[in-house]
């Protein structure tokens, strides 16, 4: 019993600065494709939404989780693996592996994938060349592409300083709550 504050502060701090924690980040992303196409959204699609994702190194991140518009319908990030692996999609229709690049091409070819889930559809957007960006959109029926030109799409990392500071403030609690039980069990000098 003696030891058991120190055990439950210990395991505290390890949980809170266990690597999902603290590599978790927010993203924001935006799409907009000004060109005509056959997309079963028609013209001028708009997209945009925030991602949560997971830091692998060399500046890459996987998107865990997400969700946005597009044209004013609801997405959901289709979920991938955490290493960044390629997968397939459950239709069998794209592949797609999550990964963003905030410092260079953002996303790359397989690229993200949502759910749309007003429409049951998906939504496939990936990376087409310098400069270029393309989408597939499958609305259960049929599969369309985006054409590349004229597209835009940006991702931008959301810092969360909020996090460090609650994570210092609990240890700065946790510190204070061993203090106060030390000097109460300490003798005073008055009882010696």
């Amino acid at each position: 019993m003696k030891y058991a504050f120190t055990v439950a502060s210990l395991m505290i701090v390890l949980i809170a600065l266990s690597p999902a924690a603290l590599r978790a980040d927010t993203v924001t992303f935006t799409w907009t494709d000004t060109t005509v196409c056959p997309c079963a959204s028609g013209p001028n699609v708009t997209a945009s939404g925030i991602l949560t994702a997971i830091s692998i190194g060399s500046g890459e991140y996987v998107a865990i989780s997400g969700s946005g518009t597009i044209n004013g319908d609801s997405l959901t990030l289709y979920p991938g693996l955490e290493n960044g692996s390629v997968q397939t999609d459950p239709q069998g229709l794209f592949n797609f592996d999550n990964l963003l690049y905030p410092n260079s091409t953002l996303i790359d070819n397989p690229g993200l994938i949502f759910t749309d889930t007003t429409t049951g559809g998906e939504w496939n957007i990936l990376y087409g060349g310098p400069g270029e960006y393309s989408s597939y959109l499958w609305n259960g029926s049929y599969t369309s592409q985006a054409v590349t030109t004229g597209t835009t799409f940006t991702l931008t990392l959301v810092p969360e300083p909020a996090a460090f500071g609650l994570l210092l403030s609990g240890l700065f609690g946790l510190g204070l709550l061993a203090t106060v039980k030390c000097l109460r069990r300490s003798p005073r000098a008055s009882e010696a």
